[in-house]
Formats: C-alpha cells, structure tokens, sequence
C-alpha cells in the first residue's frame, strides 16, 4: 500500500529561501575542507561504528 503525498507549490519567498539553502549546501559540498568531529562514539555509543570514517586516519596520500 502507498500514500502519494501532495505539496502545494512553493511561494517566491518560500523558492527563493529553498534556493539559498540549495547553493548553501552546494558550496559546502564543493569545498575540499571537511571538518570531523571527534569523540562521537561519546555521545552514541551505538553509533561508534557508523562514524568510523572520521575516527580512522588516512590510508593513502
């Protein structure tokens, strides 16, 4: 079973702040720093393995 969901269509004030928030996060993406956080496994002991990616140093140059 499904449920199509509808969705009004945006207002100009409504597009253009989706359109910031879209070429915010672009730039974000296409920069080549990403900052990690240490220490998650502290706040999610479940996750430890999840954010394994940020704890373990790179492995080529």
């Amino acid at each position: 079973m499904f449920r199509e969901a509808a969705q009004e269509a945006l207002g100009e004030e409504a597009l253009e702040s989706f359109r910031s928030r879209v070429k915010a996060a672009a730039e974000q993406m296409a920069g080549t720093l990403f900052p990690g956080v240490d220490g998650l496994d502290d706040r999610d002991p479940y996750a430890r393995y999840a954010y394994r990616i940020h704890l373990v140093p790179a492995v080529s140059a």
